[in-house]
């Protein structure tokens, strides 16, 4: 019923209404909550990873920039900033 009251303008309408057999079969018998927001946290969590990671980097190479152990326009590079973007972010 959800599928056939679509906006007739839905860009996915189309798609849901060829596999209207096959979507509606996934939405009563796959559907599993629980694993989906397992998955949604495991990706969460993942992007917090990465983002550490990025911040541990950069606040590395912004502290031997600071100790002149390193000089601004490779740190940039290895930040994959401009010198700009990085003299911003590190307070130079």
């Amino acid at each position: 019923m959800a599928i056939s009251e679509l906006a007739e303008d839905s860009v996915l309408k189309p798609f849901l209404m060829k596999h209207k057999a096959e979507v509606k079969n996934m939405c009563i018998t796959e559907y599993d909550e629980t694993k989906t927001m397992n998955m949604f946290r495991e990706e969460g969590r993942e992007e917090g990873r990465e983002e550490g990671r990025e911040e541990g980097i950069f606040y590395i190479l912004a502290n031997l920039v600071k100790d002149k152990l390193l000089d601004i326009t490779e740190a940039a590079k290895r930040a994959d900033m401009t010198i700009e973007e990085f003299k911003a972010a590190a307070d130079l």
